[in-house]
C-alpha cells in the first residue's frame, strides 16, 4: 500500500511534464528547463503545428514555456538518427527565437555521443535565421560524424520550422 500512494504522489508532481513528454525523457527536459529558464513550476502549452510547417521531418513536436504568464521560451523537442540508433535531443528557443540550449536528452548508441558534449554544442547557441554546415561552420567530431550531421541538419531544420511558426503562429 505504501508503495502505490508513493507512486501516485510523484505521478501527481510531475504530471505536467509526464503528460507532455514521453515517460523517458520527462525528468530530463524538466530539469533542462529548470536550470535554463530558472523556473521551478513551468506551464507548458503544446503548440499545434499545421502542415505548411512541416518540412522534412514530422517526427517533433514544439511547446511553448511560460512561468507566472510571462513566455520563458520555447521548448523543440525531436529526434534524429545516427549510425545505428535514434537520439532525443532538445532545442530551447528564447522568446525572440534564437538558440539558447541544445541538450541531447537520450543518446542510445554505443558510438558517436561526443555530440551530447557542452562545449561541442555550444557552437548552436545564438542561432537565429541561419544555417550552419557541419565540418564548416559547425566542428566535425571523429567517431561521431553521422550524429554529427544529422544534429546539424536537425537543427537548421528546427531554425526554419520555427521561423515558419513565428510568422504563421505569433503574430496573431
Amino acid at each position: 500500500m505504501k508503495t502505490s500512494i508513493v507512486i501516485f504522489v510523484m505521478a501527481i508532481g510531475m504530471s505536467p511534464i509526464v503528460d507532455l513528454f514521453p515517460a523517458e525523457l520527462s525528468k530530463k527536459l524538466y530539469k533542462v528547463i529548470e536550470k535554463t529558464w530558472s523556473v521551478t513550476s513551468p506551464e507548458i502549452e503544446k503548440i499545434p503545428a499545421d502542415d505548411k510547417v512541416y518540412i522534412a521531418q514530422n517526427d517533433f513536436s514544439v511547446f511553448k514555456v511560460s512561468s507566472n504568464s510571462q513566455i520563458k521560451g520555447y521548448l523543440y523537442l525531436t529526434r534524429a538518427k545516427g549510425r545505428f540508433d535514434y537520439f532525443d535531443y532538445v532545442i530551447l528557443f528564447n522568446p525572440n527565437f534564437e538558440i539558447e540550449k541544445v541538450e541531447v536528452i537520450l543518446y542510445r548508441s554505443q558510438y558517436g555521443g561526443e555530440i551530447s558534449g557542452k562545449n561541442w554544442l555550444k557552437q548552436f547557441l545564438g542561432m537565429k535565421n541561419e544555417t550552419k554546415e557541419y565540418g564548416k561552420e559547425i566542428n566535425a567530431i571523429s567517431g561521431a560524424t553521422i550524429s554529427g550531421k544529422a544534429i546539424t541538419n536537425g537543427i537548421n531544420e528546427s531554425i526554419s520550422i520555427m521561423t515558419k511558426l513565428k510568422n504563421e503562429t505569433f503574430t496573431d
